[in-house]
């Protein structure tokens, strides 16, 4: 069994892909991966179901109180009863740190669930252009959702988000990773 890539490696491989790697999502992208190197992951496919499940809930969240907001009604979600414009503002970075912590390491690591080397190899370079293009989105939009949160409102009564598509990017790239580990594993 080959040992998963060291978390500092990953930010090695990725780095030429970002835009700005001093910037504040690769910053909390490498924090993710740095952390990461203290918890190392023996296998990677419950790591990608877990931050596929919490993605998948920051959407869910998006759309409730979207919807609450077009009928009026208090912002009162599952997850952020009162303090939902600082959760808002915060999601890009949020996503940046998932992706160091969660998302490149578990595929890495999906060699400890009997996924061949081959087809991590194969499919890295895609799911990590894909992981730089997500950052480099999240870089886009932090200013724009740092200011007044009225903004991202206006947005949501228009049926549109700047948040809810760095989500569904997001859940794209884990969903192409869990399904190579699933298309191999049971191949």
């Amino acid at each position: 069994m080959k040992t998963p890539t060291n978390p500092v490696v990953l930010w090695l491989k990725i780095k030429p892909l970002l835009h700005n790697p001093k910037a504040p999502c690769a910053t909390k992208l490498k924090k993710g991966l740095e952390e990461r190197v203290k918890y190392p992951l023996g296998a990677g496919l419950y790591k990608l179901q877990e931050a596929k499940h919490r993605m998948g809930q920051c959407l869910e969240e998006f759309e409730l109180l979207a919807n609450l907001l077009k009928r009026k009604e208090p912002l009162r979600g599952l997850c952020t009863y009162g303090d939902h414009a600082p959760w808002i503002k915060e999601r890009p970075l949020s996503i940046a740190y998932e992706l160091g912590w969660k998302v490149l390491p578990a595929i890495e690591a999906l060699i400890g669930d009997g996924v061949s080397a081959h087809e991590i190899a194969q499919h890295s370079p895609a799911l990590l252009q894909g992981v730089a293009t997500l950052v480099n989105q999240c870089e886009v939009v932090l200013p724009n959702i740092k200011g007044p949160i009225r903004y991202e409102y206006e947005r949501w009564r228009n049926d549109d988000s700047i948040i809810t598509p760095l989500l569904q990017s997001g859940l794209r790239i884990i969903e192409s990773a869990v399904y190579m580990a699933k298309k191999d594993v049971f191949a």
